[in-house]
């Protein structure tokens, strides 16, 4: 049998077993990047994707929503904001008379 499985009940072990919470982080990444990533990944595409990229998105998403909620504790507080709107509209400007 040319470049079958060695066993019929086992398939060949190739030198990665995962444990079931190796399992479950692998699950939680790809859940957290779909649900709070905003649409970019699909969960086939994160399961394909190398573990660096993966984990470089996973950081990016963790910056961007600590920054989302620096920011509304800024707003929440009154605090200075960039994001802000400010408080009062800006003033018309009048025309010159003639």
């Amino acid at each position: 049998m040319k470049g079958g499985w060695l066993s019929q009940w086992e398939p060949p072990f190739y030198g990665l077993t995962l444990k079931p919470e190796d399992r479950l982080r692998i699950h939680t990444d790809i859940h957290q990047l779909c649900y709070h990533g905003g649409g970019g990944f699909t969960p086939g595409e994160l399961y394909e994707m190398p573990i660096f990229l993966r984990y470089f998105h996973l950081k990016q998403l963790s910056k961007t929503k600590e920054a989302e909620a620096e920011s509304a504790r800024n707003a929440s507080r009154g605090g200075e904001d960039v994001e802000a709107t400010p408080k009062s509209a800006p003033k018309k400007i009048q025309p010159k008379p003639f």
